[in-house]
């Protein structure tokens, strides 16, 4: 469940958005690797907003979201924490995200190009750079920027050029 950082959200205009989102994509939609459906699955309804208004004509779910008006922030910060917060891997054949569902299920393939993905390796990998940067700091280590890329493409479809730095997002195209 998401930590807001954000004022307080009138309980029925978050309904309003959640059952907005459910007619007009979330219902219908089961694919582990729909950012839309993996933000409103793990209770991040702002971005899952966010990501539908800027994919397709939903008017429901636009007039929801407007009638909550979150700033710019607002709307990082909800950003940052679904990634933060909620399991996912990149697939090695297509680049798509694929997220963990709710109920904890790990998909074994990708359900854009239905090749298998591998959720153990990009454990392992996110491990090895964690002990690698603090067993490898030093004057070089210090001043090396470590800019994680496989985000980027995903940002990308919701409007905002921000790819990861040191767990954040930052902008790359600055």
């Amino acid at each position: 469940m998401p930590r807001y950082r954000r004022k307080k959200v009138d309980p029925a205009l978050l309904r309003e958005l959640e059952a907005a989102l459910e007619d007009e994509h979330c219902g219908e939609c089961g694919s582990a690797s729909c950012d839309i459906n993996a933000a409103w699955d793990h209770g991040y309804p702002l971005w899952a907003a966010n990501l539908l208004i800027g994919a397709t004509e939903c008017p429901r779910t636009e007039a929801a979201l407007a009638a909550i008006n979150p700033t710019h922030e607002e709307m990082a910060t909800e950003c940052d924490e679904f990634v933060e917060n909620v399991p996912h891997v990149t697939c090695d054949a297509c680049n798509a995200i694929v997220w963990e569902s709710a109920d904890g299920d790990r998909p074994e393939e990708c359900d854009n190009c239905l090749e298998a993905v591998s959720w153990e390796d990009g454990e392992d990998e996110d491990e090895e750079e964690e002990g690698g940067e603090d067993e490898g700091e030093g004057e070089e280590g210090e001043d090396a920027e470590v800019i994680d890329f496989s985000l980027h493409a995903f940002c990308r479809r919701a409007g905002y050029c921000v790819a990861v730095k040191d767990g954040y997002p930052v902008d790359p195209c600055m």
